[in-house]
């Protein structure tokens, strides 16, 4: 498993460098400007009941063995520039050793776990490519993300205790993607139809009915409206005439020295 991993990570990082993907800007960017930064021991002692959410690449850090001296840093840093995009959705973002911390503020909340998963999933098909799978089912190291409180990564003196960190961690479930989002119906109308995948394309619905051309046909006789008291227009014919003869050139005839 470890060799398979180590040629995947392999092709990654000595490949061509893909360009940096282009920032959105940031709507709490400007509110940031006039605070000062907080550390993740100050935020979590502020807010102990607020929940903390885990990205951890232990899994990767097994599998690799031996070479993660080697690709260690380098997985990290393509981790860090993937997760340092949320951001831009109020999220801020901690590094301990094979593990990130991500804190949302207080209107981001509610969509921090789909952020999180999100950036999971892209981080994890940028490491192994079609690989990568989601799930504990998937086969080789996974991504592990998880929700915790505050307060249960927190030692005495309000401090991080990386040994909780790493417990939680270790606890965390494998990446899980969300499910497809389900076509909202209006209430009173229909369910949207679903198509049989075994009816040929050009089957019909049971629900419809062919219509008889011929009988449905009706004639309809097209009467031109004319103006009201309007003068009769005549139209007279107006001979086109020939275009005129083009004057032939002159012949010229050479005159002798002797004349």
């Amino acid at each position: 498993m470890a060799k398979g991993i180590w040629s995947s990570l392999k092709s990654v990082f000595t490949s061509e460098p893909e360009p940096p993907a282009p920032v959105e800007p940031n709507p709490a960017a400007a509110e940031d400007e006039h605070w000062v930064e907080l550390t993740l021991d100050q935020l979590l002692a502020a807010e102990p009941d607020s929940p903390a959410h885990l990205i951890s690449l232990h899994a990767y850090r097994e599998a690799l063995g031996e070479h993660w001296d080697k690709l260690g840093p380098k997985v990290m840093m393509l981790a860090e520039s993937i997760i340092r995009r949320l951001t831009r959705y109020g999220g801020m973002i901690f590094q301990r050793e094979d593990c990130f911390v991500i804190l949302f503020k207080l209107p981001f909340r509610p969509r921090g776990p789909l952020h999180v998963a999100e950036a999971a999933a892209e981080l994890g098909q940028r490491l192994v490519g079609a690989k990568f799978s989601a799930g504990a089912a998937g086969s080789g190291p996974s991504i592990t993300v998880g929700e915790i409180k505050g307060s249960d990564i927190l030692g005495e003196g309000g401090t991080l205790d990386v040994s909780k960190l790493k417990t939680a961690a270790a606890a965390a479930p494998p990446l899980a993607l969300p499910p497809p989002a389900v076509e909202a119906v209006a209430p009173g109308a229909a369910p949207p139809r679903k198509k049989d995948p075994e009816a040929p394309a050009s089957a019909m619905p049971a629900e419809w009915t062919t219509i008889d051309a011929e009988a449905t046909t009706t004639q309809v006789t097209m009467t031109p409206i004319a103006k009201k008291n309007a003068a009769p227009t005549e139209i007279s014919m107006v001979p086109i005439q020939p275009r005129k003869a083009k004057r032939p050139d002159p012949q010229w005839v050479p005159i002798s020295k002797d004349k």
